[in-house]
């Protein structure tokens, strides 16, 4: 046990120094660099792209989220632009993966996105449907407007394919409304050219044209090259059916210049492809036969079927046309099978036509009328298939109609709820204001009567002690005044009892001394009088 515990700590000690290291190699700034990278170069050095992708793949370990999910999202790019359809698939899968182990509802919406998209390039437009609805849902809760017009857009681009045109036009005019709102102008010119595809199909040309010159024009005024490209494809295809062939050859031909200028190589396999498509039908084969050959090549480097389809019918055609029938068959025998393993009823019907007419110049009359009967079933199902779709398109509108019926109506009910409860509140509140105002104000009162009562009391305390004072003040003036008349009184008093003492004496000395003496005595005894008008204070003047 002693020796095994220096060996054990030796390899604690290795793991962790692993581990340490495995951390320290995590370089997330050079991710994000190798990431950039990785999508600047997507849509013209795939090969690029997958080398960078890999790379931040590799450096994540599995424990930097960003580095993992953009490395799985960007080698899923590069091979969706390799035309490796089966295996861009694959790593988006992985990338979905990732996002909802991490609850990332953006990444989630955007993985379901570039997945349907892979699907409907393939051609399992069912299961391309099925994965837009998800992305829609999930931008909705998480209230992304710029991703929705973007899935609405490719949502709508599927139903077009499908044939649902009314559903293909409803969700074009909800990415408008939301791109609108936010004010993204590229995304509103995609969906004009989109809504001109629906017109062109519908066999409103002049509709048709006008949504797609406002396309261009919102392209140009953008400087987007890339939706240019897409703006004179269809115009190009638009004015083949329209038969004026020299418009549609122009369109065409400025289409491929400028998908060549940004290396838009799904821009020049859709140019060339009508190109060749447009000079079948002007009757210039081998020109149609050149342009068909390399729109074959690149269509097969995308591993995009029903584009090798196309260009092997159109090939053969075109193959019909110089006489070259044995050629002429091995290929449209080919676009059949393609046409089937992709489901393809419109691609079917065209292939089934080509091998009648090629049939039939070779004088197979019976083989000739076998495809042209696979041709009218192929035409009768896909008609069918146009009705079918158009009943489930209106069920399915009418539902949509009516939950969102039943959702407006929730919400207003909610939001009538909403505003009782707030009146409610409101009332109750403003009833707790005026209880507490009611109270207050009652509260105030008596504090305030409180206060006078004190005031009043306050003031009558102190006119009982002005009233005491002067009280106080008169009784010892009183008193002074009292103690004055007694004190006059005793004056007057000891002034009488000198009077009378004198006069006692005066009495007495009148009997006892002699008649002048009782004279002088009697004169001193009566008052002097004088006049009324002598001044007693003034000598008399002779």
């Amino acid at each position: 046990m002693r020796a095994l515990s220096p060996f054990l700590l030796f390899c604690l000690l290795c793991w962790l120094s692993k581990s340490t290291q495995g951390q320290q190699r995590i370089d997330t700034l050079l991710i994000r660099q190798w990431i950039d990278s990785a999508w600047d170069y997507s849509d013209t050095k795939p090969d690029r792209t997958l080398t960078f992708g890999r790379q931040a793949l590799r450096a994540s370990h599995h424990t930097y989220y960003f580095g993992e999910l953009n490395g799985l999202q960007t080698i899923g790019e590069a091979y969706y632009t390799l035309g490796q359809l089966d295996s861009a698939a694959f790593y988006y899968a992985l990338a979905l993966q990732r996002a909802r182990a991490e609850n990332d509802n953006k990444e989630i919406g955007n993985s379901c996105t570039s997945l349907a998209s892979i699907f409907l390039e393939s051609g399992a437009r069912d299961s391309s449907l099925h994965y837009y609805q998800l992305a829609i849902n999930t931008f909705q809760e998480v209230r992304d407007s710029s991703s929705l017009c973007d899935a609405y857009l490719r949502c709508g681009n599927v139903y077009n394919t499908m044939g649902n045109h009314d559903l293909a036009i409803h969700s074009y005019l909800q990415s408008i409304r939301i791109c609108e709102a936010i004010g993204n102008d590229e995304y509103t010119a995609y969906n004009y050219g989109s809504i001109g595809i629906v017109h062109d199909k519908q066999g409103n040309y002049p509709k048709a044209e006008e949504y797609f010159l406002k396309a261009l024009d919102q392209f140009r005024t953008l400087n987007n090259i890339y939706g240019q490209v897409g703006a004179f494809n269809n115009l190009g295809i638009l004015y083949k059916n329209m038969k004026d062939y020299q418009k549609s050859a122009d369109a065409y031909a400025q289409s491929l210049i400028l998908a060549d200028s940004i290396d838009n190589r799904r821009g020049v396999l859709s140019a060339h492809t009508n190109l060749g498509i447009l000079n079948v039908q002007m009757g210039l084969h081998e020109n149609a036969l050149e342009h068909c050959k390399i729109g074959l090549q690149l269509a097969r480097e995308f591993q995009a079927k029903e584009s090798i389809s196309d260009n092997l019918n159109w090939m053969s055609r075109a193959q019909m046309g110089l006489e070259d029938y044995p050629n002429a068959l091995i290929n449209a025998n080919e676009a059949l099978i393609l046409a089937q393993e992709v489901q393809s009823l419109e691609k079917q019907r065209d292939a089934n036509l080509t091998l009648s007419e090629i049939y039939q110049a070779l004088g197979g009359f019976d083989r000739s009328l076998e495809y042209f009967k696979a041709y009218t079933v192929v035409k009768d199902s896909l008609f069918n298939s146009e009705r079918s779709k158009q009943i489930s398109e209106l069920q399915t509108i009418y539902e949509t109609e009516k939950k969102n019926k039943e959702i407006q109506l929730l919400e207003k009910n909610a939001e009538i709820d909403s505003i009782r409860k707030t009146r409610l509140w409101t009332g109750l509140g403003l009833s707790l204001i005026a209880g507490f105002l009611l109270v207050y104000g009652q509260w105030m009162r008596r504090v305030r009567d409180k206060k006078i009562h004190v005031q009043e009391k306050e003031l009558e305390v102190q006119r009982r002690k002005t009233a005491e004072l002067e009280m106080e003040k008169v009784s010892r003036e009183l008193d002074f005044k009292k103690q004055e008349l007694v004190a006059k009184a005793l004056q007057l008093a000891r002034k009488n009892e000198f009077l009378q003492s004198l006069n006692t004496e005066v009495d007495k000395m009148r009997n006892d001394t002699d008649g002048p003496v009782a004279d002088s005595a009697r004169r001193i005894s009566r008052p002097s009088t004088l006049p009324a008008n002598r001044n007693p204070g003034l000598p008399l003047r002779s």
